[in-house]
């Protein structure tokens, strides 16, 4: 499947657009803490900590965000949704998403690892091969995780054919 075409296609549902919005980050009130990023990463559900990770091992380590470090990595084993202690994340957040392409790397790579890369390989297994069909497990994994949980693309895979 043409990347592209997939990651604009999920962008339109997700945001209205085709553009990448490195820069969003609100408490959407889901009960998973701050969504942030290009693929909606969240503080509760610990992939935002991985951007975060990630982005330190591109910048040396320290940076805007090292003052959040113990309570992302805490809010992410614990899959807390509270924002207590991330004063200030989104700020910072958004700063980095307007014009650091570290910080955009940082994104993408977490972005491709978590969702584009396993959203391919099922499109693989299952001989899908038109890119629409590709394109929407894509969206279904950034909407659901790419898991095998009966919610995860994996389980509704399994669920669905079966």
């Amino acid at each position: 499947c043409p990347k592209q075409l997939a990651l604009e296609i999920t962008n339109i549902y997700e945001n209205g657009d085709t553009r990448f919005h490195y820069e969003y980050c609100e408490d959407t009130k889901d009960g998973r803490g701050y969504t942030s990023g290009i693929a909606g990463f969240t503080t509760g559900t610990g992939d935002a900590w991985q951007v975060v990770q990630g982005y330190h091992t591109l910048t040396g380590g320290k940076d805007m965000f090292s003052q959040y470090d113990a309570v992302l990595k805490k809010y992410a084993a614990s899959g807390s949704s509270s924002l207590d202690g991330l004063q200030g994340y989104c700020d910072t957040w958004m700063k980095l998403g307007q014009s650091d392409a570290k910080f955009k790397s940082a994104q993408d790579t977490v972005r491709d690892n978590l969702y584009f890369n396993p959203a391919e390989k099922y499109a693989d297994q299952l001989g899908l091969r038109l890119s629409i069909s590709q394109a929407q497990l894509y969206d279904t994994g950034i909407q659901h995780g790419t898991g095998t949980d009966a919610d995860g693309l994996g389980g509704l895979i399994k669920t669905t054919n079966a």
